[in-house]
């Protein structure tokens, strides 16, 4: 693990990641509770369905502080005292910052044991999703189905749920399993998109990162820019990242200098860079 010069872990793009997905997840859920109130919001909030960092300040007590805006870079994490409070007023808000996947992501697995480990962290509902198999991954170029995160409790443990899957056929050998995880993966990029707009997009590049096929495999055209790209979404992500360049234009670099496990799994040799998208939709 690289250390920063005082000893300390050295940060990552997984430590800005869950720091904006939490932000996200506040945010929206702050809009929401204004607009059952009908408090009055501004035409910035209405437009982007997510309530301001000032109103966010003044909602959590925090006036003055700047926090917010702070967090919205992931300039600062938050710490156990903060989750807490914003618990207290959005329940359950602190498992988007403190979901087992974030750990998870850190590292490729070693062995069967390091996903045993992971899949007992999920929450009770996940794991009896997985045992009764209510969930398969399913090899069917036809499927449509994209419904299967509505069982889950929230998206972190949908996603979860599919990469427990990949590593689990990864390490039985089974290349027809893994090569259906993918795939399904591959038809449920949507949903993170939809809950966390542009920042959700990072999300699914490092979970890209994780799930590796053959050359050969017959899910490579089946890809999450041109999945993403079919529903209208990328251009839209493009367009954000533009407009936020002081939160994505950090977190493309810090993208750009993870790496799980050696050189070979480093970004850039595995997907397209945010700035060379736009030539997917041309």
């Amino acid at each position: 693990m690289k250390t920063s010069k005082c000893g300390r872990p050295k940060k990552t793009v997984l430590d800005s990641l869950k720091t904006l997905v939490w932000y996200e997840y506040v945010s929206e859920q702050v809009f929401l509770y204004c607009m059952k109130r009908n408090i009055q919001l501004t035409d910035n909030e209405l437009k982007n369905f997510r309530a301001g960092n000032k109103r966010l300040d003044i909602f959590f007590d925090l006036e003055g502080s700047n926090s917010w805006y702070k967090y919205s870079l992931a300039k600062i994490s938050p710490t156990l005292e903060s989750l807490e409070l914003v618990d207290h007023k959005i329940s359950g808000a602190s498992i988007y910052f403190q979901h087992p996947i974030w750990n998870f992501l850190k590292d490729v697995p070693r062995g069967s044991l390091d996903v045993n480990q992971f899949y007992s962290r999920l929450n009770h509902k996940t794991r009896e999703i997985l045992e009764k198999e209510e969930v398969t991954c399913k090899f069917d170029f036809s499927y449509t189905d994209t419904n299967d995160y509505q069982k889950f409790e929230n998206l972190l443990e949908f996603y979860s749920c599919i990469l427990y899957q990949y590593y689990k056929a990864k390490f039985e050998m089974n290349n027809t399993e893994a090569e259906k995880c993918y795939f399904y993966f591959s038809r449920n990029t949507n949903h993170i998109i939809d809950e966390f707009g542009a920042t959700g997009y990072f999300f699914l590049k490092i979970l890209k990162l994780h799930l590796k096929l053959p050359s050969n495999a017959l899910t490579h055209q089946f890809s999450i820019e041109s999945n993403l790209n079919n529903q209208n979404l990328l251009k839209n992500m493009l367009t954000a990242s533009k407009k936020f360049s002081k939160r994505y234009e950090k977190l493309e670099k810090d993208i750009n200098d993870f790496q799980l496990d050696g050189a070979q799994y480093k970004n850039d040799h595995l997907y397209i860079v945010i700035e060379n998208v736009e030539t997917l939709n041309k």
